[in-house]
């Protein structure tokens, strides 16, 4: 069987929606919290193929996404314009206002460096286990801190590393679609650091593309005393969309803070 690695990101990306749909909880949860709070303006940092972007935009909000991926922001870009392919992966492509007044634009960037951004925003979502992939304690904090200075509402969701490393669940669920098989699997590093493998085997040629990274696995206290060194004031813990609270056996972490 042929692995070849060198485009997984850009399989990824071209898959992404059908891999990790839009679900009616995760809409219901983010439109709750964001009404909650009062939110007409919002960051979202790691917004892949931006479906979040789109929705929150879709709700008469003014949203940015950004992502370092520039295949992940070429795919949401086409989503709002086709007719504006092929720009330059630091422009910015500004949606037409949604009958509610929202707007979307999409920006390649990494989140160490939100200070290159302008404006403040009434929220900062960070979704989708984003967060870890920040592997020194160091650039953990300071993306924190520049989530403080560039909001006033924080929610973050990521795996629940609590099961993953008690339980020593080192494999997430297979995703079979009719186009794709999609496994995951972490491996234990001695620093503390998780390796994390993705396949994506393709039907209609059999050929399989993988990657690895290093994670950094964050339990749900270490991320609530992140936070609170950070200067957020940390909220309520939830363990699904569904708005279930956080246990040790909950499939996620999704942690708010203002």
């Amino acid at each position: 069987m042929e692995v070849r690695r060198l485009s997984f990101y850009e399989t990824l990306a071209r898959h992404y929606d059908e891999i990790f749909p839009l679900k009616e909880p995760q809409e219901t949860f983010l439109r709750n919290f964001l009404q909650q709070h009062g939110v007409q303006s919002v960051l979202d940092v790691g917004c892949a193929t931006g479906n979040h972007t789109l929705a929150m935009a879709s709700w008469g909000l003014q949203c940015v996404g950004l992502d370092l991926s520039p295949a992940m922001i070429e795919i949401a870009r086409r989503k709002l314009a086709p007719d504006m392919l092929g720009q330059t992966s630091n422009s910015v492509v500004r949606s037409e206002r949604t009958s509610q007044g929202g707007q979307a634009n999409f920006l390649v960037g990494n989140m160490l460096q939100l200070d290159q951004l302008p404006d403040t925003y009434d929220a900062l979502v960070c979704l989708g286990n984003t967060l870890v992939h920040m592997t020194e304690e160091s650039s953990l904090r300071e993306v924190l801190l520049q989530f403080r200075h560039k909001a006033k509402n924080l929610l973050v969701q990521i795996v629940n590393y609590d099961r993953v490393l008690d339980q020593e669940e080192w494999r997430l669920p297979e995703i079979r679609t009719r186009n794709l098989e999609f496994y995951r699997r972490y491996s234990w590093r001695p620093d503390g650091l998780l390796e994390f493998t993705a396949e994506i085997k393709l039907a209609h040629n059999g050929h399989v593309v993988a990657d690895s990274t290093l994670l950094r696995p964050l339990r749900r206290d270490d991320l609530s005393n992140l936070l609170t060194y950070a200067g957020w004031t940390v909220g309520p813990s939830f363990g699904s969309w569904g708005g279930v609270p956080w246990s040790p056996k909950s499939p996620a972490t999704i942690m708010s803070a203002v």
